[in-house]
């Protein structure tokens, strides 16, 4: 780390070890302690919940063994200097449109044609000559059912990079139905916001 990462009422030094241990300075003076071992020590009446404990013994652990990974430190570069979209701590969210039947078409604009036998959407072209046979005698054709529909979004994963994003449609878009990513904020989520620090914290 290039400098002190704010994490929450937290702050973490630069990686380094002292005395064989890292240790993590408290805004109100104290510090938590974490031996090679994963031991924490909190000052006299500090607390800290079970997910800040485990993240940071994984941060202690890290340093111990200088072991981060290539990997890891490509994603913390790409946090630092990525567009964030105008949005606070960006969750890049890989999603997928899914297509809702069996609303009235008296209540929507929206319809396709259905095969009754094998679920299929009829074609633009074939849905085009079923309108047309409805408009004129009033009879649905025999084999197809006309139905109202409604789109959505839904979500897929999320990543702490577009790349990451990017990448994970690129092995996974064939299995996904017109797959898009869209930006949503982990503002106050606590986890979310100390692993970008910590990400955006490490040495490329």
């Amino acid at each position: 780390m290039s400098a002190n990462t704010t994490i929450g009422d937290l702050i973490v030094p630069d990686g380094k070890l002292i005395q064989n241990t890292f240790q993590i300075a408290l805004r109100d003076g104290g510090v938590v302690t974490l031996d090679r071992d994963g031991n924490l020590t909190l000052p006299e009446g500090s607390t800290m919940n079970e997910a800040a404990q485990i993240f940071f013994r994984e941060v202690a652990r890290l340093a111990h063994l200088d072991a981060i990974p290539a990997q890891l430190r490509a994603a913390g570069e790409l946090v630092r200097t990525q567009d964030n979209r105008i949005t606070a701590e960006p969750m890049f969210c890989v999603q997928q449109r899914i297509r809702d039947y069996g609303f009235s078409v008296d209540y929507t604009d929206n319809h396709v044609w259905i095969e009754r036998d094998e679920g299929r959407e009829a074609d633009a072209e074939q849905a085009a000559i079923l309108d047309a046979g409805r408009k004129v005698d009033g009879v649905y054709p025999e084999g197809f059912v006309r139905t109202g529909y409604r789109d959505r979004w839904e979500f897929v994963t999320a990543c702490f990079t577009k790349a990451g994003a990017d990448a994970y449609i690129a092995a996974n878009g064939h299995n996904l139905t017109e797959p898009r990513i869209y930006v949503e904020s982990g503002y106050r989520n606590t986890e979310w916001i100390a692993v970008r620090a910590f990400l955006k914290g490490l040495k490329p």
